[in-house]
């Protein structure tokens, strides 16, 4: 199977087409998907299908990403296109923008995700994928810097088709078919350091009086 795999990933190379096998989630006869790649479909999602290659997760990145954006004084609108991934595309717009803090809500849809339960007693993120076309019921969190560079903390709610709810931290997810953010950026030095009693880079703050 690895050789198979191999082959269909040198051909997609060579063509920038989607050439891996039929997908059952593409209906009762299913046909291959024959979308374009988005980026390196080494590590993106395909947008037609909507689904990783071989039918699971891959790894996430922001490669190839064309943001598009406008901005109002201190304030973004940002829209993530299919296929794209949420965190890593805004964490590299963040940078190149120069943004050092900034509060974020959006709205959208998206067909991957991955959520974390913090457990305090063994301090650790406990993990979990979705693999299912779901709506952004709520999404906000805020970014800043950790060692330099953005650092997005971000919670979300999504709903399912049976419109029942899943939410948590929210580790990565993958645009479909969009993603509008609104981000608001503050003009203070804010950084994230690694909180000792926790185990996790919480924000940096003044003492309290």
């Amino acid at each position: 199977r690895g050789a198979v795999l191999r082959a269909l990933l040198t051909a997609s190379r060579a063509t920038g087409t989607c050439r891996r096998p039929a997908n059952p989630q593409h209906g009762a006869t299913p046909k291959p998907c024959d979308g374009t790649l988005q980026g390196d479909f080494r590590v993106r999602w395909h947008a037609v299908c909507g689904v990783g290659w071989a039918g699971r997760p891959v790894e996430w990145s922001a490669e190839g990403a064309a943001v598009r954006f406008q901005r109002f004084g201190q304030r973004y609108i940002v829209r993530l296109e299919s296929g794209e991934s949420v965190l890593r595309t805004l964490t590299a717009f963040l940078e190149r923008e120069g943004v050092e803090f900034a509060s974020l809500t959006g709205c959208g849809a998206v067909s991957q995700l991955r959520l974390a339960y913090w457990n305090a007693e063994n301090r650790v993120y406990e993990e979990r994928d979705f693999a299912e076309q779901m709506e952004v019921v709520s999404f906000e969190g805020n970014s800043a810097l950790k060692d330099g560079t953005p650092f997005l903390h971000v919670h979300g709610v999504f709903g399912r088709q049976d419109f029942s709810v899943i939410g948590g931290h929210i580790k990565e997810a993958q645009t479909r078919p969009t993603m509008e953010v609104w981000l608001r950026t503050e003009d203070v030095d804010v950084r994230r350091t690694k909180d000792e009693d926790s185990g996790l880079d919480l924000l940096d703050l003044p003492a309290r009086a």
